[in-house]
């Protein structure tokens, strides 16, 4: 197991590889992290366990109970396993040439089972993979053809921005819970930092990111959103988490604007 996986959750990824090489030995061809991990973010109790599980082809109905199987078998063993999310594909996926039409493939999200897939992985998993991905079984990553480039992630950005953040953007409720502050105003920095430099980096260095560039009026919330993310005291930056929720919802607007306008992104 490679030495940048943290210690803390070696113990389940090795269960993890050890019972999917026993439950489909004769389809599973490689897994893989994306993700915090391959980034080295990851924060316990934070961060999320981002896998990529590729399997030869589409899988049998018995193949299908079979990974379910071994994944309660995680759930029970492991308090990790929580944050475990992430869905089984082919290398036809990864190199976008499989049909659509297939949904044979599991989806895990925090822990759970999410149904069938088309296995599609979406383009900023992909280039995580690509670029930084770790390998915990099967050939290593650059032997996997991963076709992914920097007009799907600018893609993929754009669709952050004006679909996903602008809509969140509305939901007042949603900024009232810390996870959402933290998330909502790193993310944004990720996004800002891609665009700059196409590539991607972890949601603390993208917390750093905005701290250099953004007006100072910023910054309180940017400290808050670092403060939650590593669990650090109390909050001293603002009065209420109403005013933090509404200025939360502000700097969306902020960023989408900003963003759009300075890389001109068409919508």
């Amino acid at each position: 197991m490679l030495p940048r996986v943290p210690s803390v959750i070696l113990p389940l990824l090795q269960d993890y590889v050890q019972l999917i090489s026993s439950h489909i030995p004769e389809v599973v061809y490689g897994v893989y992290l994306q993700g915090s991990i391959a980034l080295g973010g990851f924060i316990p109790g934070r961060s999320d366990i981002d896998f990529i599980t590729v399997v030869s082809g589409p899988l049998t109905s018995d193949e299908i109970n079979r990974i379910d199987l071994l994944h309660e078998h995680l759930k029970s063993k492991h308090d990790y396993y929580s944050v475990m999310e992430g869905q089984y594909t082919t290398l036809d996926h990864l190199r976008k040439t499989a049909p659509l039409e297939r949904e044979q493939f599991p989806k895990y999200f925090y822990g759970e089972n999410r149904g069938l897939t088309k296995g599609q992985i979406d383009d900023t998993a992909l280039w995580i993979l690509k670029k930084h991905g770790l390998t915990l079984l099967g050939p290593e990553v650059s032997d996997l053809d991963i076709h992914v480039g920097w007009p799907d992630l600018l893609k993929a950005m754009k669709y952050n921005l004006h679909t996903y953040w602008t809509e969140k953007a509305d939901n007042y409720e949603l900024f009232l819970q810390d996870n959402w502050v933290d998330d909502t105003v790193l993310t944004l920095g990720r996004i800002a930092y891609t665009l700059e430099h196409q590539s991607v980096v972890t949601k603390d260095q993208g917390g750093r990111y905005l701290m250099q560039t953004l007006p100072p009026e910023w910054h309180a919330l940017i400290y808050e959103a670092m403060r939650i993310r590593q669990g650090m005291s109390e909050n001293e930056y603002f009065p209420s988490i109403a005013e933090r929720a509404a200025q939360t919802q502000s700097f969306i607007r902020y960023m989408v604007k900003v963003c759009t306008e300075q890389y001109h992104l068409d919508k």
